[in-house]
């Protein structure tokens, strides 16, 4: 019987794979990402060899520590999303300025009458 991967053997594997397989001007760091999330949560459900942690919680703190890990996903996705537009954003204001400047490049060259 083949014996388990560690979390760590497991993530290095499917990192390396990822950066062997990816195509020019993929996104590397939100495939690393998710690769890394699936890591955790398969960590977490015992799918690989480490050993599992046993934190002896009682009902209503298990439920608590529940929501509030809802609530940090849901927060990490508005900070996420707001990084996103603002970068949306400078994306945009780097595009007009450059094309300013080309035309302010250009326009000494014309001739005006």
């Amino acid at each position: 019987m083949e014996d388990k991967q560690t979390a760590e053997e497991a993530l290095a594997g499917a990192l390396k794979s990822l950066k062997d397989f990816s195509l020019p001007g993929s996104n590397w760091d939100k495939q690393a990402n998710h690769i890394i999330a699936l890591n955790v949560l398969h960590s977490e459900l015992g799918r690989y060899a480490n050993e599992q942690p046993h934190y002896r919680l009682d009902v209503d703190t298990r439920d608590r520590l529940l929501v509030h890990a809802r609530q940090d996903a849901a927060e990490a996705l508005c900070h996420a999303r707001t990084l996103m537009d603002e970068v949306h954003q400078m994306k945009s204001a780097w595009r007009s300025l450059n094309f300013s400047v080309d035309i302010g490049c250009f326009v000494p060259f014309c001739d005006v009458v």
